[in-house]
């Protein structure tokens, strides 16, 4: 059944990566930075279910901790690359599930281990070198498949309801282009930003009129 020895296996490395992953971003972030960042330590631990998810029923526990510390510097390094590019990485999409998911599935062409799960040959390092070429190979498929097909929508927005709002909205914030007013009051430096809701007359004069506000094309 669905219970078994490798589920039990796939069970204790989706949690051993996350924590491998997050406890190596957040030693990176002190490294580098010289303190604690708890978004970078969530994206550390992300990064390391990424990276654990190709190979989470293939591999050792200690494998596992692998995955989460390469997935997380994997990660990180994308993170701060994309400063240095000055690409657009919302949410830093790309670098967490993005790099982490490719160094996973590489990975796990490298341990996958047929003393875990007997329904496989094995990877590189258990005799099957094989298996590394084809997670390669499925790697490349799979982004040239999400280029494709991202680059088709992408310009289907571009030439409906367009991609991006004017460089004035933007300005604005997009709270005051949907919702005609903004969510926090920015100016008063001591209010909790969770519990202090700005009323919009506060405002009136940083946003542009209602009339003026239409949808990007």
């Amino acid at each position: 059944g669905a219970a078994d020895g490798i589920a039990a296996i796939a069970a204790i490395n989706t949690h051993l990566a996350p924590s491998a992953g997050f406890l190596t971003w957040t030693l990176l972030e002190f490294a580098f930075y010289k303190k604690f960042d708890p978004c970078g330590a969530a994206s550390g631990a992300v990064a390391g279910l990424v990276a654990i998810t190709p190979g989470c029923g293939y591999v050792l526990p200690w494998a596992a901790v692998i995955f989460g510390i390469l997935g997380a510097i994997s990660g990180f390094a994308a993170v701060h690359m994309k400063n240095k590019l000055r690409y657009d990485d919302t949410l830093d999409s790309f670098a967490i599930h993005g790099c982490a998911g490719v160094v996973g599935g590489l990975l796990t062409g490298l341990f996958a281990n047929p003393d875990v799960n007997p329904n496989i040959t094995g990877g590189a390092f258990y005799g099957n070198g094989i298996q590394f070429l084809h997670q390669l190979i499925s790697q490349c498929v799979a982004a040239a498949y999400s280029f494709i097909v991202t680059t088709i929508l992408l310009l289907i927005l571009k030439y409906t309801i367009g991609l991006r709002v004017s460089e004035e909205k933007a300005s604005n914030g997009m709270d005051v282009l949907y919702h005609g007013g903004l969510a926090y009051d920015y100016a008063n430096k001591s209010a909790s930003r969770t519990s202090d809701v700005a009323p919009v007359a506060e405002f009136a004069s940083m946003m542009t009129p209602a009339k003026e506000i239409q949808p990007a094309v």
